[in-house]
């Protein structure tokens, strides 16, 4: 860890119900972590997801109209999309 991040911690309360503090005290047991330890590396794996889910991108110019029609007119399935598409879900049997 660096060592400007030593000195200075975030402190985060939580309360949970004692359902979920069993389950996340269990499973901290099994990855040979503190309850802490895991529910910041739990915390921290969604936060980044989320935040790479939200990624923003810029267009140059007449781009975004570009973009737009593409969208709005996308090209024709080809025949390996429609034979995705016709083939069920092992769920959905």
């Amino acid at each position: 860890m660096p060592a400007s991040t030593q000195s200075t911690k975030k402190k985060i309360n939580l309360k949970v119900d004692p359902h979920r503090g069993d389950v996340i005290d269990r499973a901290a047991a099994v990855a040979g972590k503190t309850r802490t330890e895991f529910m910041v590396d739990a915390s921290y794996r969604e936060a980044q997801e989320l935040l790479l889910g939200q990624t923003t991108f810029y267009l140059s110019n007449g781009g975004w109209d570009t973009f737009m029609e593409i969208l709005d007119n996308p090209p024709p399935p080809s025949s390996a999309r429609k034979a995705l598409q016709e083939h069920k879900a092992p769920w959905e049997s």
